[in-house]
């Protein structure tokens, strides 16, 4: 019973594309016709099909002077939300400019750019106090401290001789009174 059900949807299967394909032979032009709505996106609305012609009843109304007006108002907001979206762009596009800036260790002056928000200023500061700080982390490991150096080494026995030498140099030995 099995076997001749799954041989009932394979044939019934293969009878669906053999007529597909004679009706693709037959009339060649019926997928181009819906090719361009398919590829565009454009639903059918309703009942319609998009091969049967509208209606001379249904036929395009002459739009009155309140359906301008308002097609205006709605392309106006349209026009004002895209130039939002595009300044908005911009001021993206300048802070992560400056967050690359401040990341390579460039030191900027963050009141002069008008572009960005107090927020995002604030937000560009304090990477910029990090970044500074892990400059100088890296500068220290890099510099260890200097040890300064010892003073030299008292030895007494030269020191003495050296006193010695001193005070002949400098003037005559007194001697003790001979006598």
């Amino acid at each position: 019973m099995d076997k001749r059900l799954s041989q009932g949807v394979v044939s019934s299967g293969k009878k669906v594309v053999q007529q597909a394909a004679r009706q693709t032979v037959h009339e060649p032009l019926e997928v181009v016709k819906t090719a361009g709505r398919q590829v565009a996106g454009v639903e059918v609305q309703g009942a319609q099909r998009p091969d049967q012609p509208i209606p001379e009843t249904q036929g395009p109304a002459q739009p009155t002077v309140e359906d301008e007006q308002k097609i205006r108002q709605r392309g106006e907001r349209i026009l004002e939300a895209l130039e939002a979206e595009i300044e908005e762009i911009r001021r993206q596009k300048v802070f992560k400019e400056v967050q690359r800036r401040i990341t390579a260790g460039e030191v900027i002056n963050l009141t002069n750019i008008v572009e960005l928000s107090s927020e995002q200023k604030r937000m560009l500061a304090v990477q910029m106090q990090l970044v500074q700080a892990n400059k100088q982390k890296e500068e220290k490991v890099k510099n260890p401290l200097v040890e300064p150096g010892t003073k030299r080494g008292r030895n007494i026995l030269e020191g003495m001789k050296g006193k010695v030498s001193r005070l002949r140099k400098k003037t005559e030995l007194r001697l003790p009174p001979t006598g």
